[in-house]
Formats: C-alpha cells, sequence, structure tokens
C-alpha cells in the first residue's frame, strides 16, 4: 500500500516542480508579443528583476512555512498562486490603460512578479521536504536524480506547448492562460489527494 503512494508522491510531486517552471517561463515566451501590446522592455525587465528577488529570499520563507504547516497545502497555495499572478499578467497586457502606461504598468506588471517570486518560492523546499518524508536516506541518491529532472521537463514543455500555440491560430494569450489553468487543477489535486507523510496514509 505505501509503495503505491511513494509512486503517487513522487510523481505529483515532480509535476508540481514541472508545472512551477511552466508557469515561470510561460510570460517569457511571449515578451514580444506583451512589447507589442504596449509593455516596455523596462518593465519587463523589472519583471524578471522582481520575481528573482522574492524567489530569492522566499525559499527561506516557504520552507519555515512547511515545516509548521501541511506542506502540501503550501504547496496547493504556491500553486494556485502562480495561476492568479499569471491570470493578472494577461489582464494587464489585455487593458492598454496598463500596459501602455510607464507608471501603471511598472507598478502593476513589476507588482504582481513580485508575489509570483514568492508563490514559487514554495516549489524547492516544500516539495523536498515531502520527498523526504517518503523516501529513506538508503537508494535516496538515485531517486533524487531522477526526480531532479523535472525543471528540465517543465522548462521542455514551456518551450515547445509556447512554440505550439504562438505558430498556430490561437490567441498569443493562450500561451500564459492554458498553463496557468492546468496548474489551478493540478492544484486543487495537492490540496485533496497528496499525503505529506506516510503517517497521513
Amino acid at each position: 500500500e505505501l509503495d503505491r503512494y511513494k509512486k503517487w508522491v513522487f510523481g505529483c510531486t515532480f509535476v508540481n516542480y514541472a508545472m512551477s517552471h511552466w508557469t515561470r517561463k510561460s510570460y517569457t515566451n511571449v515578451k514580444e508579443q506583451m512589447m507589442t501590446a504596449g509593455v516596455s522592455a523596462y518593465i519587463l525587465a523589472a519583471m524578471d528583476s522582481g520575481f528573482m528577488f522574492t524567489y530569492a529570499g522566499g525559499s527561506f520563507i516557504t520552507g519555515a512555512l512547511g515545516d509548521r504547516f501541511s506542506p502540501t497545502k503550501v504547496i496547493a497555495i504556491g500553486l494556485l498562486g502562480s495561476s492568479v499572478v499569471l491570470f493578472l499578467i494577461v489582464l494587464g497586457a489585455s487593458s492598454p490603460m496598463i500596459a501602455e502606461s510607464a507608471s501603471v504598468g511598472l507598478i502593476w506588471f513589476a507588482g504582481v512578479q513580485i508575489i509570483h517570486g514568492f508563490f514559487q518560492a514554495t516549489g524547492g523546499p516544500v516539495n523536498t521536504a515531502i520527498m523526504n518524508n517518503w523516501f529513506p536516506k538508503e537508494g535516496r541518491g538515485a531517486i533524487f536524480g531522477l526526480w531532479t529532472m523535472h525543471q528540465y521537463v517543465g522548462d521542455i514543455v514551456a518551450a515547445f506547448a509556447g512554440a505550439w500555440i504562438l505558430s498556430s491560430p490561437l490567441n498569443w494569450r493562450m500561451a500564459i492562460v492554458i498553463p496557468l489553468v492546468i496548474n489551478g487543477i493540478w492544484s486543487i489535486i495537492n490540496f485533496v489527494a497528496v499525503p505529506a507523510t506516510p503517517e497521513e496514509v
């Protein structure tokens, strides 16, 4: 029974991390389209900087939250928060009043990316903590070696999904909307169906 759950937890945390990479890369695939919509290169740079600032510092905070509260709930909130932020990016890029304004656009886009960095910071420390709960030290190296492929899988999916959407008749915004919807659904799975420890089973 526990072996079956081990596989489930491995798969879920793998997808968690892959989804984090897909969602964080989704807007970078459409920077050219965002600039056409009115978002300046300066604002795009501020978005990247704001994200990395809170992503770096947020890992310490979210790791502590994962220790104090249910790790899977912390992960689920991080995933859901990422979806909300991506929706706000699409909303801002679709509003000329926001996208074409240097001041409003900077506050809007950089602000949501600062928040996004914190939500994304749940991925590394908390998913790792869940995996540590489920897999003993013996043989963990090989397991974690396979597990850490998650980020590359997420980046590959982001690249190919973005390229496919942009070359299709779909609106460019779908390159953000599709991953945010899938990510939101996956967050619900974490809320209800992923045990953080064998004791929960």
